[in-house]
Formats: C-alpha cells, sequence, structure tokens
C-alpha cells in the first residue's frame, strides 16, 4: 500500500490514474453528453422535484459559461438575462433554508440596480440611500 504526503484534499496531478473527474466542469459536461437526467447531478440538498425546471435552467447556464471555447462563453451581462428568463415564478417568495436565504426571487428587481458598461445610473434604495 502507498501513500501520497501533503496537504489534505490536494492530489497532485500526476496521481491522478483518470479513474476520477479532475474538474466539476468536466463532470457536468460528462453528465449532459451522456444524457442523464438532470436530478441525477443535483446535490442532495436540492433534489427534490420542486423548480426542477429552474434548477435544469440554471446547470444549463453552467455548461454554457464553462465552454472549452471562451468566445462560445455568453458574458456577464447575457448571463444575466439568462437568470432573468429562468425564474422567478410569479407570486414565488424568498424562502430561509438554514441561514441561507433564495435568491432566485430577488432576480426580478435586480434591473433597478444594473449599469451599462458606458455609464452609471444612482437608484436610490427603500433608505433613500443612493446605490451606483
Amino acid at each position: 500500500m502507498s501513500a501520497i504526503a501533503g496537504s489534505f484534499g490536494y492530489m497532485a496531478p500526476e496521481a491522478n490514474d483518470g479513474d476520477e473527474h479532475t474538474s466539476l466542469a468536466e463532470w457536468a459536461w460528462r453528465q449532459h453528453g451522456e444524457g442523464n437526467p438532470i436530478i441525477d447531478a443535483l446535490d442532495e440538498y436540492i433534489k427534490e422535484p420542486l423548480n426542477l425546471e429552474e434548477k435544469t435552467g440554471v446547470f444549463n447556464i453552467g455548461l454554457t459559461c464553462t465552454s472549452t471555447i471562451p468566445s462560445s462563453r455568453p458574458s456577464m451581462k447575457e448571463v444575466l438575462q439568462m437568470l432573468r428568463r429562468i425564474g422567478p415564478v410569479e407570486g414565488s417568495e424568498v424562502k430561509k433554508v438554514g441561514t441561507e436565504y433564495d435568491v432566485a426571487p430577488l432576480l426580478a428587481s435586480a434591473n433597478k440596480y444594473l449599469s451599462s458598461n458606458t455609464c452609471s445610473k444612482k437608484v436610490a434604495d427603500d433608505d433613500g440611500d443612493y446605490i451606483v
């Protein structure tokens, strides 16, 4: 039996025998390429079928953003537009899960805080403070 010494959780590239995925993006692309259902790729904590359409959309955006051809990746402005098309569903609420909040409902109001590449605009928040 042999052991590799070093930092916990670190594996030197030369020690990888090829049986394991070397990156999450490669693993996700493999899942997609094999035609596996999106639910198989989801983390156990979010695996329930609730909002599966939105989860599928976000997964597909992630694939697009990790394309091996950099020129085919969307800009952040395009990513925001894609995310806004996905959700939230009308009447959805912000749900607290542990200490985390579901931010999907917040995407609908994100446009008042956005600025273009060439200029920015001041927007007053609820307290009267300006956000640039």
